[in-house]
């Protein structure tokens, strides 16, 4: 006859234990957001009364959390990749160099703040300021200072038609409604400064408009 298994007594293995519990009850056991969910809404007496779990968790969310506000992980946001279509805003031949940079911001000195890597935000002489900053600070950040250095060298300045691939890839591939309209007007100071044109702005609520419709359906 086999051993009987004997309950888990480190941290890891009462909240796996938990966790495979509350999986055995998800409509779909293989989705981590439906174990989150079941966890919360029926095992948080459970969860709670595991010692030092809160703590655990609270460091691990932090940890994340921080990690994807300084890396900003494409594969984040729930797969939305409305998030990412800031790169679109730069001139075809420089998206790659921004991608392979990897950040949505970066540390300006002489701002003294961390400024948004889309060439409405931040100058030429801006980002190769960043470079140099990040050069300066060694280690990992040498690759990604030169990167940042070499953009602003071979830099183009954006015109409307970058906004209008932007803006529309946003729209399309938005999942939820809500915020939408905020995010319209958010971006009224890029179509100014990249003159979009009447007639492309018209067509472009018109989209948005389209697709808040569709998502409220």
């Amino acid at each position: 006859m086999a051993a009987a298994r004997h309950a888990p007594t480190s941290l890891r293995g009462r909240l796996w234990s938990l966790y495979n519990e509350a999986r055995i009850e998800c409509d779909d056991p293989n989705s981590a957001p439906d174990i989150r969910k079941k966890v919360l809404r029926t095992y948080r007496g459970k969860l709670d009364g595991i010692a030092g779990a809160a703590d655990h968790l609270l460091a691990v969310g932090i940890q994340e959390d921080v990690r994807q506000m300084l890396k900003h992980d494409p594969n984040h946001h729930d797969g939305d990749p409305a998030q990412y279509s800031f790169i679109l805003l730069w001139p075809g031949r420089l998206q790659s160099i921004v991608q392979d940079i990897g950040r949505e911001h970066v540390f300006v000195p002489s701002r003294g703040e961390f400024v948004e890597l889309i060439p409405t935000e931040i100058s030429r002489t801006e980002t190769i300021e960043a470079g140099v900053y990040l050069v300066g600070k060694g280690r990992e950040c040498i690759t990604v200072g030169n990167k940042l250095k070499r953009l602003g060298r071979i830099w183009i300045d954006p015109r409307a038609q970058e906004y209008i691939a932007y803006c529309t890839h946003w729209i399309e591939n938005a999942t939820e409604a809500d915020g939408l309209d905020d995010r319209w007007e958010g971006d009224a100071d890029i179509r100014e400064k990249l003159r979009v044109s009447v007639k492309d702005r018209i067509k472009l609520r018109e989209l948005l408009d389209a697709k808040i419709a569709e998502l409220h359906k």
